[in-house]
C-alpha cells in the first residue's frame, strides 16, 4: 500500500481527468472538461462550448482559442514531440491541430456516433482514435 503525499479538494463534481508533465513535478486535472499540459506553462482545455482554449497557467490567462467543433468535446491530448493537438467530440470528427501555427491541420470524419476519446501512440506519427460505434482507427 502507498503513502498519501497530499490530497487536493478543488473540484466541486467528479474528477474524469488527470494528466502529469512528462519530467516536471505537475499536474492537471478536469470534471466535465478535459484538460492537457502542452509544455511547462501552457495547458489545453475544452469541452461544452465547442472550443479548444489554451492558458498560461502561470499567467491565468487565455493564449488562443482554436475553433472547428459543432459539439462536445470529448477529449484533448497533446503529442509529445509535435506541436499537435487531438481533439474527438460529440459531432462525429476527430480534429488535428497544430497548437503553434493554431490551425486545424486534419479532421476525420465518417463516425455513426459521438467520438468519445482520441490518442497519439507514445511520440510516434501513428494515431489511434476510439470511438463509439466499436471500432477503432489506426492512422499513420
Amino acid at each position: 500500500m502507498g503513502t498519501l503525499i497530499d490530497r487536493f479538494d478543488e473540484h466541486d463534481g467528479p474528477i474524469r481527468v488527470v494528466h502529469f508533465h512528462k519530467s516536471q513535478p505537475l499536474f492537471v486535472s478536469g470534471g466535465s472538461n478535459s484538460v492537457t499540459l502542452i509544455s511547462d506553462k501552457d495547458v489545453v482545455f475544452a469541452g461544452g462550448d465547442y472550443k479548444i482554449k489554451v492558458w498560461n497557467y502561470k499567467t491565468h490567462r487565455c493564449l488562443f482559442t482554436l475553433l472547428g467543433h459543432l459539439d462536445y468535446i470529448r477529449t484533448v491530448q497533446f503529442h509529445d514531440e509535435h506541436p499537435w493537438i487531438v481533439s474527438a467530440s460529440d459531432d462525429q470528427t476527430i480534429r488535428i491541430w497544430n497548437w503553434q501555427s493554431q490551425t486545424c491541420i486534419s479532421v476525420l470524419t465518417g463516425h455513426n456516433y459521438y467520438v468519445m476519446c482520441a490518442s497519439f501512440y507514445l511520440s510516434s506519427l501513428l494515431k489511434s482514435f476510439l470511438i463509439f460505434d466499436s471500432f477503432i482507427f489506426l492512422i499513420s
